[in-house]
């Protein structure tokens, strides 16, 4: 079971790093604000409508901000 657990994980984790990545890539080219407005904008844009939660954008937030003090 555990092991089960652990595909499952890497698979989701490897679909949200996807989501993530391409959102990401449509604010930077874009020159866009991190706001939940922006955002939805960038879901409706790639055709990930169905991820319009706020846990989403919340979860989208932390890597945005992780992501930019690592590559400064």
């Amino acid at each position: 079971m555990d092991n089960i657990y652990k595909r499952i994980s890497n698979i989701r984790e490897r679909i949200e790093e996807k989501i993530f990545s391409s959102i990401y890539e449509y604010f930077e080219e874009n020159w866009l604000n991190v706001t939940r407005e922006n955002f939805i904008i960038a879901l409706k844009e790639k055709n990930l409508v169905e991820n319009n939660s706020y846990c989403k954008y919340v979860y989208f937030i932390k890597k945005y901000l992780y992501k930019k003090k690592v590559c400064k």
